[in-house]
Order: C-alpha cells, then sequence, then structure tokens
C-alpha cells in the first residue's frame, strides 16, 4: 500500500510542477488512442468520438475562451486584447466592423485566420477528413500530421474539393491529395 501511495503522491507533484509552464494546445485525450482538436470536446472516449464544441478552456487554444451561452456545450471564442493606448481609435472614420463579412456564415480566405465563427465548420471538416484517411489506414505514418499542414495552408475552395472528394473517397482510400496545397 505504501508504493501505491508513493506513486500517487509522485503523480501529483510532477502535475503540480508542471502544469503551469505549458501553453494549453486544446488537443485533449479522448479514448486510449485518439485526441480531440482544439475547438472539440470528447463525447465518448470509448469509440475515440469528437464533437464540435467546448466543454472548458482546455478543449480551446490558448488564444481562446470557452463561451458558453446556454446548455453545456460551448464555443471556442478568440480572447480579445486590452488596447494599452488611451486613445483607442486613432482613425477619425473608424469602420466599427473591422471584418465586415465575419458572422455572415460564409467563409472566405480572408476570413479563415479571422473568422471562426464562418470558417471553423469548414476547417473542422477537412480536419475530420484527415482523421477519417488515417482511421481507415490510408495514410503512411506522418502524413497525419503532413495533412493537417496541408489543410492550414489551403484555401476555402481547396477546403470545400478537399471536404467533398474526401468525405465519398476515404473509405476506399481513394487519394484526393490533389486538392490541397503541397
Amino acid at each position: 500500500m505504501n508504493r501505491l501511495c508513493a506513486v500517487v503522491a509522485l503523480m501529483i507533484s510532477v502535475g503540480a510542477c508542471g502544469g503551469g509552464a505549458a501553453m494549453r494546445s486544446g488537443i485533449t485525450d479522448c479514448g486510449n488512442f485518439d485526441q480531440c482538436q482544439a475547438g472539440q470536446y470528447c463525447e465518448d472516449p470509448r469509440f475515440g468520438m469528437c464533437t464540435n464544441g467546448c466543454l472548458s478552456d482546455n478543449n480551446c487554444a490558448s488564444n481562446q475562451t470557452c463561451a458558453i451561452t446556454s446548455g453545456t456545450v460551448g464555443t471556442c471564442r478568440n480572447n480579445t486584447q486590452q488596447n494599452p493606448n488611451p486613445n483607442p481609435n486613432p482613425n477619425p472614420n473608424p469602420n466599427p466592423n473591422p471584418n465586415p463579412g465575419c458572422g455572415d456564415v460564409r467563409c472566405t480566405d480572408a476570413e479563415l485566420k479571422s473568422c471562426a465563427a464562418d470558417c471553423q465548420p469548414t476547417i473542422d471538416g477537412a480536419l475530420e477528413i484527415c482523421r477519417s484517411y488515417d482511421f481507415f489506414s490510408c495514410f503512411n505514418p506522418g502524413e497525419l500530421q503532413t495533412c493537417y499542414d496541408r489543410v492550414n495552408r489551403a484555401t476555402v475552395a481547396q477546403l470545400e474539393q478537399w471536404v467533398n472528394c474526401g468525405s465519398t473517397s476515404t473509405t476506399s482510400c481513394t487519394r484526393c491529395d490533389r486538392y490541397l496545397p503541397n
């Protein structure tokens, strides 16, 4: 019994000492071998099933916060930074919405990095195709990360073509790589 107590004490001390310095990535474990990406939570660890949304800040990237407006599932939202300038708006003709297309439920290339509300479903769908190819063993070792990297470099049109092709081709391992940038 003393050995068990020592192991538990060691685990607690390692977690207490190492947890504060690391940046939160939003990637969380889901079952024995699966992980959910930032912006997803583990709905069923038995099957490694990830679902879009968040249950806490741990499901979001370090620059995001889990915003739960109703119910128990929220959405990862980018943190806003306070402007240290005492004159926050030096422009005499301010644009009230610097990204006027954001929030119109239509993802554009300009919004891929700046408008999670519009583009996250497109990005999530593209990443899910990567995971599907990996699940059906269509990838060689290391190709899952390569797929994620290529999705992050893609335009909206390339992502849509990747999702359309991959959603019907993953189980047969017919590769749709031609739709993603190298």
